[in-house]
């Protein structure tokens, strides 16, 4: 991630069209999310948090210097932690994927680039989620962040894809990309519904875990500039039709995965509270 992180950064350029969007939007959601933690913070521990702050120059003296060496490695580890997060690859793809241009035409390495970026971070998910439960380094903030840095990768796929018609009919597109936008915005917001309401989150069914896969194999199969390799011949080879005809048959699949797996939790969900509501009036 690192190493994606460095390659991306000397390739993006701030002046070319739509990049300085993207990164004024995320630096927008870093100031929100930045904003809101240190409100909540603050609403918890009260004047706690403000007291460590006034006294903090104190506590590098004497014995205190081992709570503060403390302090300072867990600031250092979520600054490093944020730096290397999916949430800034995410970023940096979708800021190579506009500059490339629709399909690669305007640089085609920065094409590959980004279609490596998406294709690593999109088979880390699992990979981040067992390293943090191995080493012990599950967070509320990781798990918080690492599904919206997920639905942030897809999701953004999907409209630069179709702001660029790259699903070969335009209205077609965005139809897609409006359908898949619905239903992962409204099964998120639902959760944190049922979190706040002291609901049990459903664990995602299979057909979600299939949605996934088949949105993850077809839009990394989209950003892969495949047409480069022909470049040059006269008529589109077999290879290529097959290829591109297996791409949107996956998206398509997925998007009737999405919208199946978003009513079966629909009636996980409100099924669950109902017979639970039942059940406790039948006890009284």
């Amino acid at each position: 991630k690192i190493a994606l992180l460095a390659t991306g950064l000397v390739g993006i350029n701030i002046a070319a069209p739509g990049v300085g969007a993207i990164i004024t939007i995320f630096m927008a959601g870093l100031a929100i999310t930045a904003a809101a933690i240190v409100w909540l913070s603050l609403l918890v521990r009260k004047a706690l948090l403000l007291v460590a702050i006034v006294f903090a120059p104190l506590a590098f003296s004497g014995a205190s210097w081992d709570a503060s060496r403390g302090w300072i490695s867990k600031w250092a580890m979520f600054v490093i932690a944020l730096i290397c997060s999916k949430l800034v690859l995410v970023v940096i793809f979708l800021a190579l994927y506009v500059m490339a241009g629709a399909w690669g035409t305007k640089n085609t390495t920065m094409r590959w680039v980004a279609a490596i970026i998406f294709i690593i971070a999109a088979c880390t998910d699992k990979l981040d989620g067992w390293m943090a439960r191995k080493y012990n380094q599950v967070t509320e903030l990781g798990k918080l962040m690492d599904p919206i840095a997920d639905k942030l990768l897809t999701c953004g796929t999907l409209i630069v894809a179709a702001i660029f018609n790259e699903f070969g009919n335009a209205v077609l597109g965005w139809v897609v990309t409006a359908l898949f936008l619905i239903r992962e915005i409204g099964i998120t917001i639902m959760r944190f519904f049922v979190i706040d309401t002291g609901g049990k989150v459903i664990a995602a069914s299979q057909a979600g875990k299939y949605k996934t896969l088949c949105q993850c194999i077809g839009l990394a199969m989209l950003m892969l500039p495949m047409w480069s390799l022909a470049d040059g011949m006269n008529t589109t080879p077999l290879w290529m039709t097959v290829y591109y005809t297996i791409t949107y048959a996956l998206i398509y699949l997925a998007l009737i995965l999405c919208l199946y797996s978003g009513g079966e939790y629909l009636v996980n969900t409100f099924g669950g509270r109902k017979k639970t509501a039942k059940s406790e009036k039948e006890t009284k």
